[in-house]
């Protein structure tokens, strides 16, 4: 994760786009950090503001407002390529479409925390199968998110082992143990028995306490403190006693730490077939922030890799080569290495040769940086050659060789001048 601070001189008119300029800065230091691995990059998915400020004041909203100098304080969330292009796989498998990307617990937070009640310290937790997203609120915005790599699957994994279960069937027991007073199971060999779910919870509690554990750590490293309050969603936050087990390590109230359902959203109206469970509030929420606050990407190719731009202004061939890690600075050659000679004790500079442009393609033409770029570009550039280093003969430094002529007997006589280098003489059609 990343905080970016960026300052607009409102004294300076000019069309100011910040997230999208800041958002491609930083994924820009992200691809330098990782020069020369093709295959890692970053791209932003999500990202809140933590602050505003108005001439050095911080100020709730710079909506309507006027001053010299505005500031704006992000956090901003980066995934590995990979990861990305894994989810698109997924979409372009089922047929569909992206239309937007945001982090899960974003999502979640903006439809169960609005900014009313960001001013008190709550920890939302996202559990779902291979993660656990964690968004911390405090003073009035959202100051920190975070991730574990553990949550339901753990669970499932635990009675799978314990019970010698397929997955799958361990999954169906881990939900009926929600719901049921008693579960049957089945294992691999066959034999089939009925057990009362609290005796299968107590028989997977250290899996439970290891989740909850894990949880708590990252809570307390992104908020350095227990939370006032804990809100669990997500379909692995039914993990029973879960909830008291996570209020325990974290020191609080046993009713500071609750299941949180789609029913505690204010602005969603609900039908009769539609449970009102934890596990749809995520979804509802990304669905929500696809609509209000979308981040969207376009694709392009630069130099046969695939890079995806924060789509939020008009973006340029110059954006997809910062995206890709290239300094913009460098693309032209470096210039050849000057000599520096004294001819009469007067310092004269001999200049290498220029170096070569860049050579810079969009979809095969020719093209500048400013040029814009839409979906499914490619774009070619090629850094031009370095220019030579100096060369030069002892007779460049002159704008003629100097002579003198003399009258013997009545007789001319034309006396060159000499020409000295280093203590030695020399035909002034010597190198340097």
């Amino acid at each position: 994760m990343k905080s970016i601070l960026q300052k607009a001189d409102l004294r300076t008119p000019r069309h100011f786009t910040l997230r999208a300029k800041r958002c491609t800065k930083a994924q820009y230091e992200i691809a330098l950090e990782y020069e020369g691995h093709d295959s890692i990059n970053y791209f932003c998915v999500g990202y809140s503001v933590l602050s505003y400020q108005l001439d050095g004041e911080e100020i709730g909203s710079l909506v309507d407002q006027s001053g010299y100098v505005a500031a704006v304080e992000v956090i901003a969330t980066f995934l590995p390529k990979v990861v990305v292009d894994s989810l698109l796989a997924a979409l372009n498998r089922a047929g569909l479409e992206l239309e937007a990307l945001t982090l899960e617990p974003i999502a979640a937070i903006n439809v169960l925390i609005p900014p009313t009640m960001r001013r008190l310290n709550v920890a939302l937790v996202d559990i779902g199968a291979g993660t656990s997203d964690i968004a911390i609120t405090d003073s009035g915005t959202i100051t920190a998110y975070g991730m574990v790599p553990v949550a339901g699957d753990e669970i499932t994994e635990a009675i799978s082992d314990h019970f010698l279960l397929d997955f799958p069937e361990a999954e169906i027991v881990k939900r009926q143990l929600y719901t049921n007073d008693e579960v049957v199971i089945k294992d691999i060999l066959g034999f089939e028995t009925v057990y009362k779910s609290q005796e299968v919870i107590e028989l997977i509690l250290p899996a439970i306490e290891n989740l909850a554990k894990s949880i708590t750590t990252e809570i307390l490293n992104l908020n350095k403190k227990p939370p006032k309050a804990v809100m669990l969603v997500g379909g692995g936050s039914m993990t029973p006693n879960l909830a008291k087990v996570l209020a325990k390590c974290l020191q609080l109230p046993e009713n500071r730490v609750a299941i949180r359902g789609i029913d505690a959203i204010k602005s969603l109206k609900l039908t009769e077939n539609v449970k009102a469970g934890p596990e749809l509030v995520t979804p509802i929420g990304i669905a929500i922030a696809a609509k209000e606050s979308p981040v969207e990407y376009l694709s392009v190719k630069v130099n046969d890799q695939t890079i995806r731009l924060f789509d939020i202004k008009q973006l340029t061939v110059g954006d997809g080569l910062l995206a890709a890690g290239i300094e913009i600075s460098k693309l032209y050659g470096k210039p050849g290495l000057a000599i520096m000679v004294k001819v009469n004790n007067r310092l004269i500079t001999i200049p290498g040769e220029h170096g070569k442009a860049p050579r810079l393609e969009k979809n095969g033409q020719s093209c500048s940086l400013d040029m814009p770029v839409r979906n499914g570009d490619t774009i070619f550039v090629q850094i031009g050659a370095d220019g030579k280093n100096a060369e030069a003969i002892v007779g460049d430094v002159f704008d003629s060789l100097p002579s003198k002529t003399i009258i013997i007997n009545g007789r001319n006589y034309s006396l060159p001048a000499s020409v000295i280098k280093n203590g030695k003489k020399v035909h002034y059609q010597i190198q340097f």
